[in-house]
């Protein structure tokens, strides 16, 4: 099996809700940006995040931040989630920068998952 790209954004929309398979088990996943103030200058940064649900869509883990270049599953590998890893790689530009509301969109990341048994091979 092959690293497989998820789907994060579609046309521009800031939530998403998908259902994958991912090493033969069905998840659903749920995409949506959040707006942080910046209360010294008045910005408003907004930023990429993720819940993954079981296949009965029971929640197994709120709010993922999609931050690129890391394993986002590596916290919760004690919990009922994918055991491969999932990460943000950069498309375009190659800098491992934090997704913005039109990184998806404007192809310049995707999310990937590298199955378990590709993440960690057996001799």
């Amino acid at each position: 099996m092959a690293i497989q790209q998820l789907t994060v954004q579609v046309n521009e929309s800031q939530h998403f809700d998908s259902t994958v398979t991912l090493d033969q088990q069905n998840f659903g996943l749920s995409f949506y940006v959040t707006k942080v103030p910046n209360l010294q200058d008045g910005t408003v940064a907004e930023f990429w995040y993720m819940d993954l649900a079981n296949s009965q869509g029971t929640p197994v883990v709120q709010g993922i931040g999609l931050v690129a270049g890391i394993d986002l599953l590596f916290p919760y590998r004690a919990l009922a989630v994918p055991m491969g890893k999932l990460f943000v790689y950069p498309s375009k530009n190659g800098l491992f920068v934090d997704p913005t509301v039109d990184t998806f969109s404007d192809d310049n990341a995707h999310l990937w998952y590298q199955p378990e048994s590709e993440a960690f091979p057996t001799a």
